[in-house]
């Protein structure tokens, strides 16, 4: 017994060791990169967008997540965030009622570093660094860099360490057990979907689809075979579809084919295929369910040249419970050497969407186990989300300077509209919330306020003219995906995005394009039910519309960073509306963004009022002022919501 706990300890002591060379490396080694890296994680933090843009219940992943992950980040703002040392750290507590014997039922089972970003414009890295991993010593699940600008700027060159090519991502599943066909080897041949691997990818995306050929090489950091990619070292070929788009059906195909050598000598010649199948109800977009199923052929698995056939696959339905709850119901089974088979329930509670406590259990033809964790990543609070994430350059993105050849339509003004006039005039604004809060509410925020990558819809309509706004969604600039919407979905769409703008409608907008133009014969008027008076009733109930002022967006105003602001605050503002805004001579700014778009302050500062005098100052600076206003009274506020209200009333 002595024995076992100085063998105990001593376990102990090596690990804390590690935790701490590791921490210290990772650290320095961060805070040495080039200064252009810009932090993936810090990406949220930066921008004022939530987990939940790219995260359901982390580590699990929403549609447009994993869009970003298959685009090795390269979709998102280059310029999002600044170096700021280790990115993420990650840890869970877990209780196994059944665990490997190797470590005991209350364990650490994951503590983990983790640091992403962009080198310049086109590459980006990821680098992932447990320290624990399973109870036991950790070590490197992924270390990669990638060219991002292949094909136009839609493919991309990864090289490294990195998850393996799958049509879904197995390793960011939401449950504690990991999912039996994914995880499943055969005899000597140890591949298997969850690993991580040394290779090259070759990756393109095409609007929501997407597809890759990988070149694969071992599992180990170091070593022979390390980064084998042939030869007489594990190695395969990968080729994976699928699609990810905001369409209730979604699918992917995965195939392998490789080479395991075994240790008596000889060789394992594999083949993996898969399907993969998503769907998630219009009805009822809180259910979300998948499935896979897989075959497997291994040519000598054993070593004495016995064939192996394996079939497996998976049906598993996820859904958001009220109150910050998840349920997950699994259905496994996989044939081969160790066969298994039954079901998964895992309840989750999010306390915030960086902190979760699960609790699971399982009933298996190999016995009835049960489970619990208490999971957290950042540094990540909520007081950072804005209710208009700022975001860095993105092309084809910004909503202000756009020049639109070709959608003036001079001539037009005293003859019969086209036919694309009478389709967005009858746009039922109604039906378009629906679409809107379906496919768009991820990117541009509840009620086009800004979600943290898409830009600010609400006030576009002083812009952009509904053509404009449909020839966005008909013909989308990268990153915005193509989401194959007929024309008259699209109507809708913009018909509601037209209405997001006080005082605007989509009827009216066609109109005072086209005086005196007669609409088609037999053209229907479907308003919706809403008055051509006033724009109809498109925010949520405990969401006020903003007021955008009268001279519209001002440009640059998305791209404002507030972290400047604060500076340029407390050297020209303070000393009339006090520190932070709390007021003074002039009056207090706390929660005014609760009321008013940031172009209102820039133009205020723009063209001041007396007695506010004219400051000098640049149009990215009075941008940068914008958004530091934006903040004041932001620790109240959901994802895409407006700012809570101030005591004050006073207008800046």
């Amino acid at each position: 017994m002595d024995a076992n706990i100085r063998d105990r300890a001593r376990v102990c002591g090596a690990m804390a060791f590690v935790v701490a060379l590791v921490s210290a490396i990772v650290w320095v080694g961060s805070n040495m990169r080039p200064a252009p890296a810009q932090a993936i994680p810090m990406f949220a933090i930066r921008t004022g967008a939530s987990c939940e843009l790219c995260h359901s219940v982390f580590p699990g992943m929403t549609n447009y997540g994993m869009m970003v992950m298959m685009s090795d980040f390269s979709m998102l703002p280059h310029d999002a965030a600044h170096s700021a040392g280790i990115s993420s750290i990650v840890f869970s507590e877990q209780f196994d009622s059944a665990p490997d014997t190797a470590v005991p039922k209350l364990h650490a089972d994951n503590l983990g570093f983790l640091s992403g970003g962009f080198l310049g414009r086109d590459f980006t890295y990821y680098v992932e660094q447990h320290v624990v991993d399973g109870g036991l010593v950790g070590g490197t699940d992924q270390a990669w860099i990638a060219y991002n600008n292949l094909f136009g700027g839609s493919g991309s060159l990864q090289v490294g360490k990195f998850h393996t090519p799958f049509p879904f991502m197995p390793a960011h599943r939401i449950t504690l057990a990991p999912y039996a066909t994914t995880s499943n080897v055969i005899g000597q041949n140890d591949f298997n979907e969850d690993d991580s691997h040394w290779g090259v990818t070759l990756s393109n995306m095409q609007g929501a689809l997407m597809y890759s050929v990988s070149a694969l090489g071992g599992n180990d950091l170091v070593g022979p075979g390390a980064f084998q990619l042939a030869g007489e070292h594990n190695h395969s070929l990968d080729a994976t579809l699928m699609t990810m788009s905001d369409q209730p059906l979604n699918f992917g195909i995965g195939l392998v084919r490789g080479y395991a050598p075994l240790t008596g000598g000889g060789s394992d010649a594999f083949n993996r295929e898969a399907l993969y199948l998503q769907y998630i109800p219009t009805s009822d977009p809180r259910l979300q369910i998948q499935a896979v199923g897989q075959l497997g052929y291994d040519s000598n698995p054993f070593g004495p040249g016995d064939a192996a056939h394996t079939h497996g696959g998976f049906v598993e339905a996820q859904y958001r419970l009220p109150n910050h709850n998840f349920g997950v119901l699994r259905w496994d089974s996989q044939s081969g050497d160790s066969p298994v088979a039954g079901v998964t329930l895992d309840l989750i509670h999010q306390f915030a969407p960086n902190l979760k406590f699960t609790i699971e259990g399982r009933k298996l033809t190999t016995g009835t186990t049960m489970g619990m964790a208490l999971e957290w990543a950042g540094p990540w609070t909520r007081s950072r989300i804005l209710a208009a994430p700022h975001l860095g350059s993105m092309p084809g993105m910004h909503m202000a300077g756009m020049s639109m050849p070709g959608m003036n339509m001079p001539g037009m003004n005293m003859s019969p509209m086209s036919a694309l006039d009478n389709a967005l005039a009858n746009g039922d604004a109604s039906r378009g919330k629906v679409t809107f809060d379906s496919r768009c509410v991820q990117c541009h925020g509840a009620a086009g306020a800004g979600g943290g990558i898409g830009p600010r819809l609400a006030g576009a309509a002083n812009q952009l003219t509904p053509e404009q706004m449909y020839d966005f969604v008909k013909h989308p600039r990268a990153p915005m995906p193509d989401f194959k919407l007929s024309d008259a979905d699209i109507a809708n769409v913009v018909a509601y995005v037209d209405a997001l703008t006080p005082g605007h409608t989509i009827m009216a907008d066609v109109m005072r394009r086209h005086p005196g133009a007669s609409m088609r014969a037999g053209a229907a008027m479907n308003m919706g039910g809403t008055s051509m008076a006033a724009a109809p009733p498109t925010y949520p109930p405990d969401q006020a519309p903003v007021e955008l002022g009268p001279h519209g967006l001002f440009p640059g105003v998305e791209s404002g960073n507030p972290e400047t602001g604060a500076g340029l605050f407390a050297a020209n503002c303070a000393t009339c509306h006090g520190a932070g805004g709390t007021g003074g001579f002039g009056p207090r700014l706390i929660g005014l963004a609760a009321r008013y778009a940031p172009s209102f302050f820039a133009w205020r500062m723009k063209d001041p009022v007396p007695p506010m005098p004219r400051l000098a100052l640049t149009h990215a600076q009075i941008s940068d002022l914008a958004a530091y206003l934006e903040t004041l009274g932001a620790r109240r506020v959901r994802p895409g919501a407006p700012l809570a209200h101030g005591s004050s009333r006073s207008r800046p």
